[in-house]
């Protein structure tokens, strides 16, 4: 058959009676083909095998008639694949066209709609990368442009939004930076997360490498681990001081740690962090413990004066008839007395104008010479009452220099005057006066007592003296020095001295000099 299905009608007791390819005679007796068993069972029947007739597989199917024989339909396998195939590759085909059909027709439209998606990714990717100037260029007026213009309106608030927390940021820092106090922040667990320039210095690190690392394993100090772990744990600013061992110098600071209150947090709740403020107060605790012993040193020489009059005065009182040589020798050492107070309140009076620079002579132009000059006119009395030899070698030209010829007087006075105390009979006290390229100089040499290292940090403190008793016999109130070094301040210029215990000192005073 064309179709190449054949077919066969076969009889109740399974003679074939006709078939489309065979001749029916001899063709054997199809009862027990199982086609056509299960075709008698059931009404119909399939069943695939090989044809020993044709040599080839078929696949048959039995069905009943109504007149009580079978007919039955075969066809080979191999078409049945081989029609598959065609009907495969025909759908393929079909379906290649239609797609290629659908790419060439869609793919315009696609970049078309894709378009405005990319461009939003692209900019998107580059605001996230730092460029927020980035802006969707995209010219509809369907929905797309109305996502196109709110996505604009988003990045130009997030563009303002950044530079204004930017520039906070940086005035923030700037603050930090120009700060005498070290400031670090740290989180709920310690960590750094900020420090300036000040604290780096102050514990020796870099402020650049410590962020996220645990303060406590910064400075390995205990003092600073105890007070941000109080505040961390409780939430209260505490404050603890600590002496910090440095090169040179020891140094007093004041550790304060606040706490950083999460938003919305109460007071004494669980901080977000905390803020450390490092303070240096070497300088004040100094200015502390000077204070503290200039009340006392004053108390104190105001005080054995006072004691002594008050003394004689009621010893006099309670004795009318006293003798007259004896009430000369009381009425002598009273005015002693009187004259040292004098000479006390005086220093003290000239000291705090020299500090404050209260009434302070305007600078002119003078010869330092000239104020030595008259120093050493006025203490060569004195000298040659204690037999110490008063020696002047000035310079051979004029050494200018601006500002105040009589506190510069009452200064080089000190130098002498200490000089000629502290110098035994005999000895030799030498004034120079010099100059080099930047300083004029006045310099005192004598060959007394001299001085000790351990003086050498206080010996221009008021009221500080190196020989305590032979001070006080010898007149001086220990304001001397200190008077000096305040009047050399004042003129900017530079202090010093050098001194040996047995064999003398020399002060050496420098000023900038003039023109």
């Amino acid at each position: 058959a064309e179709t190449g299905v054949r077919y066969t009608l076969i009889a109740a007791d399974g003679t074939v009676l006709v078939d489309s390819e065979q001749n029916p005679e001899v063709m054997d007796n199809h009862a027990e083909r199982p086609e056509v068993v299960a075709a008698r069972a059931g009404g119909r029947g399939l069943a695939t095998r090989f044809s020993e007739t044709l040599g080839r597989r078929f696949m048959y199917l039995a069905r009943t008639t109504p007149e009580g024989p079978f007919v039955r339909a075969s066809l080979s396998v191999d078409g049945i694949a081989e029609q598959l195939s065609r009907l495969r590759r025909t759908v393929l085909f079909g379906a290649a066209v239609a797609a290629a059909v659908a790419l060439l027709v869609g793919l315009p439209f696609g970049q078309r709609f894709a378009a405005p998606f990319v461009k939003m990714s692209q900019t998107a990717r580059s605001i996230s990368a730092g460029n927020y100037e980035g802006r969707l260029e995209i010219d509809r007026q369907d929905e797309i442009g109305a996502f196109a213009h709110s996505f604009n309106v988003m990045a130009g608030t997030l563009q303002d939004r950044i530079e204004r927390l930017t520039a906070e940021r940086n005035r923030i820092l700037t603050v930090l930076g120009s700060m005498v106090e070290g400031v670090v922040a740290v989180d709920a667990g310690g960590t750094v997360i900020l420090m300036n320039a000040f604290a780096g210095a102050i514990l020796d690190v870099d402020p650049d490498e410590v962020h996220g690392r645990r303060l406590g394993a910064i400075t390995r100090r205990l003092e600073i681990e105890e007070v941000l772990r109080d505040t961390l744990a409780s939430g209260v600013e505490r404050t603890r001081e600590m002496r910090l061992s440095t090169p040179g110098a020891d140094r007093i600071l004041e550790i304060r740690a606040a706490p950083i209150l999460s938003s919305g947090g109460e007071p004494g709740g669980a901080p977000a962090g905390a803020v450390v403020v490092l303070h240096d107060v070497t300088e004040l605790r100094h200015l502390e413990e000077v204070r503290r012993d200039f009340v006392a040193n004053v108390s104190h020489e105001l005080k054995t004066p006072l004691t002594v009059v008050r003394g004689i005065v009621e010893t006099m009182v309670d004795d009318p008839a006293m003798e007259a040589a004896t009430r000369e020798r009381f009425l002598a050492k009273v005015k002693g007395q009187a004259e040292r107070l004098s000479s006390i309140v005086t220093d003290l009076l000239t000291l705090a104008r020299i500090e404050s620079g209260a009434e302070a002579a305007p600078p002119e132009r003078l010869d330092l010479r000239d104020p030595t000059r008259e120093s050493v006119r006025a203490l060569a009395p004195s000298a040659e009452t204690r037999s110490v030899d008063l020696v002047h070698e000035p310079h051979g030209e004029p050494l200018p220099m601006d500002g105040d010829h009589a506190a510069l007087r009452l200064a080089i006075d000190n130098l002498l005057d200490n000089a000629v105390k502290y110098t035994p009979a005999g000895g030799q006290v030498t004034v120079r006066t010099f100059s080099d390229d930047r300083w004029v100089t006045v310099e005192v040499e004598d060959t007394g007592i001299g001085i000790g290292d351990e003086h050498r940090e206080r010996i221009f403190e008021r009221f500080y003296r190196v020989d305590k008793a032979r001070s006080r016999d010898l007149g001086g109130t220990g304001l001397g020095l200190s008077i000096v070094r305040n009047v050399v301040a004042s003129h900017h210029g530079q202090l010093d001295y050098e001194s040996t215990p047995g064999q003398g000192s020399r002060f050496r005073a420098r000023f900038p000099t003039a023109g």
